[in-house]
């Protein structure tokens, strides 16, 4: 593989190997389930072990004992797409230009007379008071440049950004500051500041005019990360937009437009408890661990609930345990309905189909750049995961074949 930053991957196929796999590595010679991880110190010995619990099997399981999935959810479905996959010679450019303005530099323009929108970058002044007096390190009033902030970007505080929104940065001045009351999240790492109300005075020089990326080498191979030794780098490019990633991001569009369907119209009759006590538990050991992440990095949480309430952004007093239950539920209902739509249209796996599993398997690691062999991708994640993956892949060939395309 040729590329990174924009490499062509399934996020949905990923979801389910994760979430079926729980695989943390950093290494394809380091890997290790959450629920043994040392990453951040701690013992992890009382968690949960996703190991002690029974995997439900979806392969010989009778699918219409737990859901309805209608032929017209996934045969025959349109699927509209944008134009620059039509895969035409004017595609490419339309896909250049598209990735130009998803990559958006300053203009050099500095903007003051409007209001502050989410999205904007501004050029912000800000000094934090707690009880009538500034607090150490809340402060950039002195700095001979102004602070860049994204709003949106969730640098600061909750709160923060979400206030300034609305602010006409030439209504503002060192002499004429903005006050944002905020309070400091309970379990801020400062305790000096954690809970506390306090006052942020702010002044906006301006706002930051954004502008598409200029289509040079230099955007290609290192915002975008495309690699190549060609001497003529945006012919080699564009030639791989056409012959590789365009068709492969095509195939992936239409299984997204056919998997919404899908997942808003099968009808679960209900799910396999020992299943939902897997996926229960996997969440468990992934929560715990992140708990102590956090908490390795001075935050503090009085329970695995006050966290996981946190983490998922839950309101206070939240069943944060039914949280999850409906997070596992979302899980097993994809791995439901392709094994159901599988067993409708009697789709089977042969020895090729595994291969080509395991082989998908290399491909990623590999354009991790971590070297691995078929065997070795066989050891760690099992016959039944890759047997999964194989299953899942001839599952959507099926439905894209099918389906009807049209270009907006």
């Amino acid at each position: 593989m040729k590329i990174s930053t924009i490499r062509a991957l399934s996020a949905v196929l990923l979801s389910i190997i994760i979430a079926s796999t729980l695989i943390a590595c950093d290494t394809f010679g380091n890997v290790e389930t959450e629920s043994t991880s040392q990453g951040t110190g701690g013992d992890l010995s009382n968690k949960p072990s996703t190991e002690a619990v029974e995997r439900f099997d979806y392969f010989s399981a009778d699918m219409d004992e737990y859901l309805t999935v209608d032929e017209s959810l996934y045969k025959n479905v349109t699927a509209t797409l944008p134009s620059y996959l039509d895969g035409s010679d004017e595609a490419v450019t339309k896909y250049v230009d598209f990735l130009c303005s998803q990559y958006s530099v300053s203009t050099g323009n500095k903007i003051v007379d409007r209001p502050i929108e989410k999205g904007d970058t501004v050029a912000l002044y800000y000094e934090g008071w707690l009880n009538g007096e500034k607090f150490q390190g809340g402060s950039n009033m002195d700095d001979t440049k102004p602070y860049m902030l994204t709003i949106g970007s969730g640098a600061f505080i909750p709160g923060f950004e979400d206030a300034l929104i609305g602010i006409v940065p030439n209504e503002t001045g060192k002499d004429n500051l903005r006050d944002l009351h905020l309070i400091f999240p309970e379990n801020y790492h400062s305790a000096d500041l954690a809970g506390k109300a306090v006052i942020f005075k702010v002044y906006v020089e301006y706002i930051d005019e954004l502008g598409p990326s200029e289509y040079t080498e230099e955007f290609i191979t290192k915002t975008l990360g495309y690699s190549t030794s060609a001497t003529d780098v945006k012919a080699d490019f564009e030639k791989y937009l056409k012959d590789e990633y365009l068709p492969e991001l095509k195939r992936e569009e239409i299984v997204t437009v056919i998997w919404s369907k899908l997942t808003k119209g099968a009808v679960i009759k209900k799910y396999p408890e020992v299943e939902i006590t897997y996926f229960y538990n996997s969440y468990i050991d992934q929560y715990e661990y992140y708990k102590q992440y956090y908490e390795y990095y001075g935050y503090k949480f009085d329970s695995l609930g006050d966290f996981v309430i946190e983490y998922m952004g839950l309101p206070a007093g939240a069943d944060w345990e039914a949280e999850i239950r409906s997070k596992c539920e979302v899980d097993i209902e994809q791995n439901l309905i392709f094994h159901a739509i599988a067993q409708n249209e009697s789709i089977t796996l042969n020895d090729e189909d595994y291969k080509k599993a395991v082989q998908y398997y290399v491909d990623y690691y590999t354009s991790q750049g971590q070297k691995v062999t078929a065997e070795e991708i066989e050891s760690e994640f099992g016959e039944k995961v890759i047997k999964e993956q194989a299953l899942w892949n001839k599952v959507n060939e099926f439905m894209i074949d099918s389906s009807e395309v049209v270009y907006e």
